[in-house]
C-alpha cells in the first residue's frame, strides 16, 4: 500500500467559502481547481465514513472530511 491509499483527514476552519470545492481551492493553493474535480469525480474526497462528497455541497466549519493525496 503507497502513502496514496491512505487518507488525509481535514476539519473544515470557519470561512466564506460557500462550497467544498471553493474552500479546498482556497485551503490549499498549490492544488489546481481541475485537479480537485478530478479528485472529486473519482471519489478521492469523501466522509469520513468513506462515502464520496460532491464538490457542490456547503462548506461547514467544524465538519471533518478525507481526501487522498496525490504526489507526481
Amino acid at each position: 500500500m503507497s502513502t496514496d491509499d491512505l487518507p488525509s483527514h481535514l476539519q473544515l476552519a470557519p470561512g466564506p467559502w460557500a462550497s467544498l470545492l471553493e474552500g479546498l481551492c482556497a485551503r490549499f493553493p498549490a492544488i489546481t481547481r481541475a485537479q480537485w474535480l478530478d479528485r472529486f469525480a473519482r471519489g478521492r474526497v469523501q466522509a469520513l465514513d468513506g462515502s464520496a462528497l460532491d464538490p457542490g455541497q456547503p462548506w461547514q466549519a467544524g465538519r471533518e472530511i478525507r481526501y487522498f493525496r496525490e504526489v507526481a
